[in-house]
């Protein structure tokens, strides 16, 4: 129980921020209009590139070594402090000396540049919170994590519904309330952890071992970046600002697709299986392999089904016309998630023989071919190119992951349920790419009918699944019924 307990709070915290980012969504829709959505979307891309930039990986190689450099935690602290505010203060920088070009460099506009300087403010605050809150889980202070990974929640709702909805200030009202919200915690932050920063002491030899470790991990997190990065500024070019914020109005409601199954699973299924092969051996790991693909593909495409049908509650409220055409296109934007969450049991395949190469391989390859692609098809199809660029993106990575993960550690898959259900999801997106591409009329009921059809088809082909989920809750309810929580029968 301690471990589920410990992993309820480290989700709580982590989710907590994604769900009050999800339940001011319609708010966003009220009172921003797409082109400030879309130019929220824009920064927001490049201010994950500049976070990524600013750490360089070196957080994973601090994860490593935290624990077998006791006498020197405190130095590994400060040099992953001192490197992110280094490389954020550069950033600053120059956001202050040209907030104009940067702005057009970005958007294409100088509209936007007194949001710059909040933006480069952000990503050192935000990077400096980061590494703090890292510091915490490394330190099992769960109460603490979650109670700041609350507060940023809660202040950043608040925030943004003071400076966008009540003094209407807009994408500068956004970026306002993100680094007031940043500041006000990181504040009291290093204030507690005072003495502790002050003993320990920056080292290049620290932070050069820790980006020998981390760094070619950082091209994991840079994949997915460029998929969104290229999909996003190519549709900027060619199909202007408004249609990136009708396309992140989608992408946001089919990231629910994210917060409810990508991260939990991310979160708990490698130190689950891992401590399966260690107690079981090798060969119940390649059983819960084999497992773990078929439940994530009958949970994936059943989510997708029901993620695109919800989406039409943000019809409900009073929205901005245009973001209308958002809600047939939420199915379709799940798709790329889907493929991209498919490739997690094969990545653990190359990690449980630790071979992380393929890892850095993986991102660099959905990078390029996102990049490739979105140049491509996205000046012809508009969003459709940009879901599609994202589809063969993660599906090459998909492909490479497979073929890793069979070379280091074979696992015999059973690929008969997941054929099933890529024809009823191909059935699907072909439906809604003739209603939403090419029909252009009446797709709104078509995508609700076809989402509806796709979550009672996943339910109907995967019994086996729905059985297995219902058999193990049944047994943790009688598990409950002989053995109170005290423990004692």
């Amino acid at each position: 129980m301690g471990v589920l307990k410990n992993y309820s709070i480290y989700a709580v915290g982590s989710i907590a921020q994604s769900a009050a980012s999800a339940l001011l969504f319609p708010f966003y829709l009220v009172f921003l209009s797409p082109t400030e959505f879309g130019a929220i979307a824009l920064i927001t891309v490049v201010s994950e590139f500049l976070l990524l930039f600013s750490t360089l990986g070196i957080e994973t190689g601090l994860n490593r070594l935290y624990y077998e450099n006791k006498e020197r935690q405190n130095d590994l602290v400060v040099s992953v402090l001192v490197s992110r505010i280094g490389l954020a203060a550069a950033v600053l920088a120059v956001a202050f000396v040209a907030p104009g070009r940067v702005s057009h460099a970005i958007l294409g506009t100088e509209a936007y540049a007194r949001s710059i300087p909040l933006v480069a403010g952000y990503v050192l605050a935000h990077g400096v919170l980061g590494t703090i809150l890292f510091t915490y889980r490394l330190e099992q202070r769960a109460t603490a994590f979650v109670v700041y990974s609350l507060l940023a929640a809660v202040v950043g709702c608040g925030l943004k519904v003071l400076f966008i909805g009540v003094y209407a200030y807009g994408v500068e009202g956004y970026w306002i309330a993100a680094l007031v919200t940043d500041v006000a915690l990181v504040v009291p932050m290093l204030l507690q952890g005072a003495r502790r920063y002050l003993r320990g002491r920056p080292a290049m030899t620290l932070l050069r071992e820790m980006l020998v470790i981390g760094f070619p991990m950082t091209f994991a997190a840079l994949g997915g970046i460029a998929v969104n990065m290229s999909g996003q500024y190519a549709l900027n070019r060619f199909s202007g600002t408004e249609i990136v914020g009708v396309y992140a109005a989608a992408m946001r409601i089919a990231s629910m697709f994210a917060m409810l199954l990508t991260y939990p699973i991310g979160a708990w299924w490698g130190p689950h299986v891992l401590s399966e092969a260690e107690t079981h051996g090798e060969d119940r790991l390649r059983a819960l392999l084999s497992r773990y693909l078929h439940v994530l593909v009958a949970v994936g495409v059943a989510l997708a089904g029901f993620i695109s049908f919800s989406g039409a509650v943000i019809l409900w409220f009073p929205i901005k016309e245009s973001y209308r055409a958002a809600v047939p296109l939420v199915g379709l934007c799940t798709v790329p998630l889907l493929v991209q969450i498919v490739s997690y049991p094969f990545t653990t395949q190359f990690l449980y023989a630790k071979r992380t190469r393929y890892v850095a391989w993986g991102g660099a390859l959905t990078g390029l071919i996102a990049i490739l692609a979105n140049a491509v098809v996205t000046p012809v199809w508009g969003i459709g190119g940009v879901i599609v660029a994202g589809v063969v993106a993660y599906g090459a990575a998909t492909v490479l992951y497979y073929w890793g993960g069979q070379r280091e550690f074979a696992v015999a898959y059973d690929w008969e349920p997941i054929g099933a259900n890529s024809v009823i999801l191909g059935a699907y997106c072909l439906v809604m790419g003739l209603a939403v591409f090419w029909a252009r009329t009446g797709n709104l009921y078509v995508a609700l009918a076809a989402a509806f059809a796709l979550s009672v088809g996943a339910l109907v082909i995967n019994r086996r699944v729905w059985r297995m989920f219902s058999w193990r809750i049944s047994n943790f309810i009688t598990d409950l019924e002989w053995k109170p929580f005290g423990g004692k029968q």
